[in-house]
């Protein structure tokens, strides 16, 4: 019998971290002359992942105590606790009666790694956007004020900048009150529906397809990509001994899902 999502229910898939330990230790059992089931059990019985993935790990026994015959890898799939790559991964090895956890786990680290050294590339300009509009901030709400009360009490011109700034000072203040929260909060639910919108397949098609032609993001996107591409190809052709041509198919099959 399978296990299904109640009315209310929300599952949590494993993160990259936690999915490298499990694989990690799976891997080990494997080695060590266990089952994969049976090291799953272990790895569940030892509780080394915080107990809301452990938690999560048992919708994935449940399947295996309730459907015989089911493999480690499909009940970790329909348990929603791994994405359909890595599925799709483990189950051509299976095939092959071959076990790759260890070489999968080896994979998402690197994945992992590259992404981080990604992240930490925007993190200096990200900084600097934060910096700039706390500047402007500053100065549009205090600076600006100030210099327009001292042109003001010596009743001569302001300069052409100075009055246009204090007008957009203006228009803020009066426009963020009391009377327009309900306004605020139905940009809020606006921005909320179009984030959850982003989620669908198109719209998240749309918007990488965006991000590969912004002139240096889309490049390192790219540079990501071809890397995750060929990390696969290489797991599945050292997985899977078949033809090199069956192998790319198999891996822009799994591209597509990404």
């Amino acid at each position: 019998m399978a296990v299904r999502a109640g009315p209310g229910a929300r599952y949590v898939m494993l993160p990259t971290s936690a999915r490298i330990f499990v694989y990690n230790y799976l891997g080990a059992g494997v080695f060590c002359g266990k089952s994969e089931e049976d090291a799953f059990r272990e790895c569940v019985r030892e509780r080394a992942l915080p107990l809301k993935y452990t938690q999560e790990l048992g919708r994935a026994l449940i399947l295996l105590k309730e459907e015989k015959g089911i493999a480690l890898e499909e009940a970790l799939y329909r348990a929603r606790l791994i994405p359909e790559n890595d599925y799709r991964i483990l189950r051509y090895a299976k095939r092959e009666r071959r076990c790759i956890f260890s070489e999968l786990a080896k994979c998402l680290r690197e994945e992992r790694f590259i992404s981080g050294k990604l992240r930490a590339v925007f993190v200096y300009p990200i900084i600097l956007a934060i910096e700039f509009v706390a500047v402007i901030a500053l100065g549009v709400f205090w600076f600006i004020p100030e210099i327009h009360l001292f042109f003001a009490k010596l009743n001569v011109q302001e300069p052409y900048i100075v009055g246009i700034v204090y007008r957009v000072y203006q228009f803020l203040t009066t426009a963020v009150t009391v009377e327009h929260v309900p306004f605020f909060i139905g940009m809020g639910a606006v921005l909320w529906m179009a984030y959850q919108l982003l989620k669908f397949p198109g719209a998240k098609f749309a918007l990488d397809s965006l991000k590969l032609r912004m002139p240096i993001v889309g490049s390192l996107s790219s540079l990501r990509l071809a890397q995750d591409s060929i990390s696969k190809l290489a797991l599945i052709v050292s997985s899977k001994k078949e033809k090199l041509a069956d192998a790319v198919a198999v891996t822009g099959e799994m591209i597509q899902n990404a």
